[in-house]
C-alpha cells in the first residue's frame, strides 16, 4: 500500500485513520526499527501526534489525536512522557498544533466532529478549553504561536477553503482577516513578540503542485505578504531567527525549503527523497532552527511504507538526517543543540516520538 500525503498538512485525525486501517503494514519492520527506550517513548499510547513544544530540556508539549477519537495530549517533564487529561467534548476531536511560552502557559488548537474550531489553555494546572470566535461554516484551526498568555495567534481555514485568523489579547478572541487571495488556507503560525510573527500557508486548492506558497508578517499594525517562490503544495511553517533571517518548509511530493533575507524569499536546495510506489514523494511538515549554523525540518517520505524524513542544517546546506523506524512526522521542536523532538505516528497505530541527544536521533 503506497501512502501519498496531500499538498495541504495532515491532520492528526486524518493520519490515525490511516494508521488503523494499516495496522498491519510493520509486520516486516527491523529489529532495530522495532526496539524502544523509556526515555522518549510513553508506552501503550495509540493514536498520532501533530504538534509539538518545546521551553527546556524539562518542558515540552505534544498533541494530537487518540485512537478513540479524542485529543491527545502528552507532557515532558524531563524524565518521562506523561498523558495529561484534556477537556471533555461531546463528540470527537483533534489537536494538530501547540505552542507554550513557559512551563505555566501553553495552548493546542484543533478541530471538532461539528466543524468547531477547538482550542485549549495550559495555566500551570490544568488544561482549559476556550470559545474562539464563529467561523463561517465548518472550520479547524491547524496552527498556533504564543509569547505570553496575553498574545496568542491562531490559524487554520474553513471546509470552503477561505482562511481563519484568530488573536487573543488575555480577555477577549478577535478574528482578523488579512487581504490573501482566493482559495487561502493557513497552516502554521509563528508569534516572536507582539510586534513581530509569521504566518504561513498555500492558496489556489487543488492538488499538490496547483497549490502555491503563501507567507505573511505581522509588524504589530498588520499583517502583509511577503514575495515568495511560486512553488507546489504550500508552506506548513516558519521559523525566525532574526528580522534578516527566516526559514520556511513545505512542499507535496517534492519538499519545499525557503529562505527569507529581509526583503524576500528564496528557494534553497533540500533533500527530497522519493518513496516506493506511484505518486510517491516527499514534504515537509514541521521546522525548527537553533541558530545561525543549526535547525531542523521534519516531514515524510510517502510509499509503501511511508518513512519519517528529517533534514538538518549546517549553517551551509541542508543535508537528510538518518532516522529510525517507519511512520510520519508532522511536528518538531528544538530548545538546544543537544535536545530536539520530533512527533507524528506510525501505521501501526502508536505514535512516534523521536528525540535528538546532540549526536544521533532515537526512538
Amino acid at each position: 500500500m503506497t501512502v501519498v500525503l496531500a499538498a495541504r498538512r495532515p491532520t492528526a485525525a486524518a493520519l490515525t485513520c490511516l494508521a488503523l486501517a494499516c495496522s498491519g503494514m510493520l509486520a516486516g519492520a527491523s529489529p532495530a526499527a522495532a526496539r524502544t527506550s523509556t526515555r522518549s517513548v510513553l508506552s501503550g499510547v495509540s493514536g498520532s501526534l501533530a504538534g509539538i513544544a518545546a521551553t527546556s530540556a524539562r518542558n515540552a508539549w505534544a498533541v494530537g489525536t487518540a485512537s478513540s477519537g479524542k485529543p491527545l495530549i502528552l507532557r515532558w517533564t524531563g524524565r518521562a512522557w506523561t498523558r495529561t487529561a484534556s477537556p471533555a467534548l461531546a463528540g470527537s476531536g483533534s489537536l494538530s498544533a501547540v505552542a507554550a511560552s513557559s512551563a505555566s502557559d501553553a495552548w493546542a488548537v484543533g478541530g471538532t466532529s461539528t466543524g468547531k474550531p477547538l482550542i485549549v489553555h495550559w495555566n500551570g494546572r490544568t488544561w482549559r478549553r476556550l470559545a474562539p470566535p464563529r467561523a463561517a461554516g465548518r472550520a479547524s484551526l491547524r496552527g498556533v504561536g504564543a509569547t505570553s498568555a496575553v498574545n496568542v495567534w491562531a490559524s487554520g481555514y474553513t471546509s470552503a477553503d477561505r482562511p481563519v485568523l484568530v488573536h487573543w489579547n488575555g480577555r477577549t478572541w478577535r478574528r482578523v482577516s488579512p487581504r490573501v487571495p482566493t482559495l487561502t488556507e493557513f497552516f502554521g503560525v509563528t508569534a516572536v513578540t507582539a510586534r513581530q510573527a509569521w504566518l504561513a500557508g498555500g492558496y489556489g486548492g487543488g492538488y499538490c503542485g496547483t497549490s502555491k506558497t503563501l507567507i505573511l508578517h505581522w509588524t504589530g499594525a498588520a499583517w502583509t505578504r511577503t514575495p515568495s517562490p511560486a512553488a507546489g503544495g504550500g508552506i506548513s511553517a516558519v521559523a525566525p531567527l532574526s528580522p534578516r533571517s527566516a526559514w520556511a518548509a513545505g512542499g507535496c511530493l517534492t519538499t519545499v525549503m525557503l529562505h527569507w533575507n529581509g526583503s524576500t524569499w528564496k528557494l534553497v536546495k533540500c533533500p527530497s527523497p522519493k518513496g516506493s510506489g506511484p505518486d510517491a514523494g516527499s514534504q515537509l511538515s514541521g521546522i525548527a532552527m537553533v541558530s545561525a549554523r543549526l535547525g531542523w525540518a521534519a516531514g515524510t517520505i510517502s510509499g509503501s511504507p511511508a518513512q519519517p524524513l528529517i533534514v538538518r542544517w549546517n549553517g551551509t546546506s541542508w543535508q537528510r538526517a538518518r532516522v529510525p523506524g517507519h511512520g510520519f512526522l508532522l511536528g518538531i521542536a528544538a530548545t538546544s543543540a543537544a535536545n530536539a523532538w520530533a512527533v507524528g505516528g506510525t501505521f501501526a497505530g502508536k505514535t512516534l516520538i523521536l528525540h535528538w541527544n546532540g549526536r544521533t536521533w532515537n526512538l
